[in-house]
């Protein structure tokens, strides 16, 4: 995987953890149980992630033309480590220090995914049969 995929692969999370995050300020700004689904869909707020998400959508088919999903897909899920850094500055939710010490261990495992150098297709390339299952 290229490093424009590497890159590409986090813009995708970042965009997809804005995304819920507009979400979420949409989701609290209805007051009442009263205010329709519709009301809240016609929010620009709601609007705008929705577009994010679509940009998002577009850019991660982009990725897997030229990525191994196996690759690309760890680094996009680095956004779910996101959405609770966000909720925490933007809504004053508490991050305690299993979130801390499980978001260290995701950026560890992501850094091995990045720099692994495709062991994974060599092995395939030369043996199947040495591909762990």
């Amino acid at each position: 995987m290229t490093m424009q995929n590497y890159a590409m692969a986090l813009l995708v999370a970042l965009l997809l953890a804005i995304g819920q995050l507009l979400f979420k300020l949409v989701a609290a700004s209805s007051h009442t149980a009263e205010q329709s689904l519709m009301a809240m869909m016609l929010t620009w707020k709601f609007v705008l992630a929705l577009f994010i998400y679509g940009a998002a959508t577009l850019l991660w088919v982009y990725v897997l033309r030229t990525a191994e999903i196996s690759r690309a897909y760890p680094i996009a899920l680095a956004g779910s480590a996101l959405i609770p850094l966000g909720a925490f500055f933007l809504f004053g939710e508490r991050i305690g220090f299993r979130y801390i010490a499980g978001f260290s261990l995701l950026i560890v495992g992501l850094l091995i995914i990045a720099t692994d150098s495709n062991a994974l297709s060599d092995a395939a390339e030369n043996d199947p049969s040495k591909i762990e299952k």
